[in-house]
């Protein structure tokens, strides 16, 4: 857990990127504080509510520069805002008149705090959230952490349930770590036995990132495509292709009857290489993104396949021009681009993608240059074919998290280590446990939230139950602290330290907004990663992205250590030019608790100005 200065810290700097959007997530029947700005003819207004200043229709006539209690009583067309009413009709002020509209006339001193709090800082609220929250703060004996909490999860809008509220609690406030926790059963399962400990012993090892370094590649991809559902054996087949390791020629039972002359110890190496290219040709973008961008290729193709002197399909043309423009408005070229220098094709045929791409009259660009962008088809073709689907992408990852102590020893770069890793802990753990269950009712793999739920219905009066149930909160809360809207997506990851060679878990937190067509933006972002290493101590990495230049600040509490960011910096603008983002600024500060992290002027900017999307690629 983060000391006391860290997490105050963290707490400002979340507090300067994350603006509550209370005017978008108002619901019919939710009591809210606000405060009247502006009074307008018919009984309008513009209503402060938090951060946000909406303009609403009133029920009575009110004062201006006053401070309300507010009941919603439509959203749309128009907001539409009734004063709650208190003693003798007069408007609603005090936590004690709420009580007695609910019938509780002598309320504890916690309650009324609670109920203040929520009025003060202009959190939506209904009378069944109120009753729930007070019975679980009751039950803590009104702990200020249960009530903070509490607190928190009606501003972000989270139903009030005690699973949900132990699965937030555990991650913001609970002393126990993810790692501890894992480390904890995995060290208590070592004097069990039975089945329990075979599978979730088994899914704990995976988890802490401790693959079977003696088990080759090989070996791995052999089990899978031999012993395998029927599913799993045509992905692997169909992967193994793509990876250049099974000719085309070869049919599937070809393969099965000579699989320990496919399937050679000593080609591990070779295959962990290959199938590293694989993912590294992966296109880091949505899947409608992709899905335009195959679309595009499919028409440059047709256009391009012919002999010049034949004419134009006109519908084809049309679809180009189309194609085209959503592929501009998308902002995926830097990404392709970056791929399609990867995959070897040459400045000129990059150049003429970009050309098409940002031309208003593409058949014209097409009638100037037929052969630069027939070549250009065949580039895009190529590498849409090396496009896996999301089986083929499970699977892939698998095999490559099994082989890292292989690539390790040939310099893997970091940044797909990263997400190797990353990519893993997410299969691994089952955070889309529940979500599987609801689209295909069963889930395909075997991961840690299944393992443990299993466990804990077959041997609930187990010694190790209570930190099963920890680390199922830990889990759970990654899901429920994901928001997203039609403008913005939040959404905070925690894993395991073993993963990246530290003891305690790595934590990131990352904010972001959409664009009109629902995409994640990527020139915009906010990430905050949380360490705890082993020389630099407690480190938080803030980094910023605005319109594709990205600031990095690096919190420490060693002030020794700017040569050596400085020394780093070089590469670091070199890996983030090659992805289209500029480096601004990078900046070392000391974590200091009672030191605001911006000045005043600059958090009141962050308050105003845009939110962006992530790239988790960055």
């Amino acid at each position: 857990m983060p000391s006391l200065s860290a997490s105050q810290l963290l707490t400002q700097l979340k507090n300067v990127s994350q603006v509550t959007q209370q005017g978008e997530s108002l619901k019919q029947g939710q009591i809210v504080g606000g405060k009247v700005l502006k009074l307008y003819p018919q009984h309008k207004a513009l209503i402060q509510i938090g951060g946000k200043q909406l303009n609403a229709q009133l029920e009575a006539s009110l004062s201006a520069n006053e401070r309300y209690v507010f009941q919603v009583q439509s959203i749309s067309p128009l907001l539409r805002l009734k004063v709650m009413e208190g003693e003798k009709g007069k408007a609603l002020q005090t936590p004690t008149q709420y009580f007695k509209k609910l019938g509780i006339s002598s309320p504890s001193k916690t309650q009324l705090d609670f109920v203040s709090n929520l009025m003060q800082k202009d959190i939506p609220f209904t009378n069944q959230d109120v009753k729930e929250a007070l019975q679980l703060l009751e039950k803590s004996g009104g702990e200020v952490k249960v009530r903070e909490t509490l607190l928190e999860m009606m501003s972000r809008r989270l139903p009030i349930k005690s699973s949900i509220f132990q699965a937030f609690y555990e991650r913001n406030v609970s002393s126990s770590s993810l790692t501890s926790a894992l480390q904890s059963i995995a060290n208590d399962l070592k004097n069990q036995n039975g089945q329990q400990k075979s599978s979730l012993g088994y899914q704990l090892q995976q988890i802490l990132g401790r693959s079977d370094p003696e088990r080759p590649l090989s070996d791995v991809v052999r089990g899978t495509f031999l012993n395998g559902t029927q599913g799993e054996q045509k992905t692997s087949f169909q992967l193994l292709q793509r990876a250049g390791l099974i000719s085309e020629e070869l049919s599937f039972n070809q393969v099965e009857r000579h699989s320990s002359l496919v399937f050679k110890t000593e080609s591990s190496g070779k295959w962990a290489e290959q199938l590293l290219n694989v993912f590294q040709e992966q296109l880091s973008m949505s899947k409608g993104n992709k899905q335009l961008i195959h679309q595009f290729t499919n028409v440059l193709e047709r256009m391009t396949g012919g002999e010049e002197s034949n004419p134009v399909d006109t519908k084809l043309a049309q679809r180009l021009t189309q194609l085209t423009s959503a592929l501009k408005d998308a902002g995926v070229f830097g990404s392709l681009r970056a791929m399609l220098n990867r995959t070897g094709a040459s400045p000129s045929t990059i150049q003429a993608i970009n050309t098409l791409i940002e031309s208003s009259n593409p058949l014209q660009v097409l009638k100037e240059n037929p052969s630069g962008l027939q070549q250009a088809a065949k580039s895009l073709t190529h590498l849409m074919n090396q496009q896996l689907n999301g089986e083929e992408t499970v699977k892939l990852v698998e095999w490559l998290r099994h082989s890292l102590t292989e690539m390790g020893e040939r310099s893997l770069p970091m940044k797909d280590e990263f997400l190797i890793k990353l990519k893993s802990f997410t299969q691994l753990s089952g955070l889309n446990y529940e979500h599987q269950l609801a689209q295909k009712g069963e889930v395909s793999q075997s991961t840690l939230k299944g393992s443990i739920l299993q466990a804990m219905q077959d041997s609930a009066s187990s010694p190790i139950m209570d930190r099963l149930q920890t680390v199922l909160n830990h889990l759970n809360a990654v899901p429920i602290m994901m928001q997203e809207s039609d403008q913005s997506i939040h959404f905070n990851v925690q894993m395991p330290g073993e993963w990246f060679g530290i003891e305690q878990d790595v934590t990131m937190d990352v904010d972001g907004n959409k664009k009109e067509n629902g995409e994640i933006d990527p020139d915009y972002c906010h990430i905050l990663f949380y360490l705890e290493l082993q020389s630099l101590k407690e480190t938080i990495i803030d980094m910023k992205v605005q319109k594709r230049v990205v600031q990095l600040t690096l919190f420490t509490e060693n002030q020794e250590i700017e040569n050596v960011i400085q020394a780093f910096k070089p590469s670091l603008e070199k890996g983030l030019l090659e992805l289209n983002y500029h480096l601004s600024t990078v900046r070392h500060k000391e974590i200091k608790p009672s030191q605001p992290v911006y000045a005043q002027s600059e958090r009141q900017q962050a308050q105003t100005r845009q939110k962006g999307g992530f790239d988790l690629k960055i």
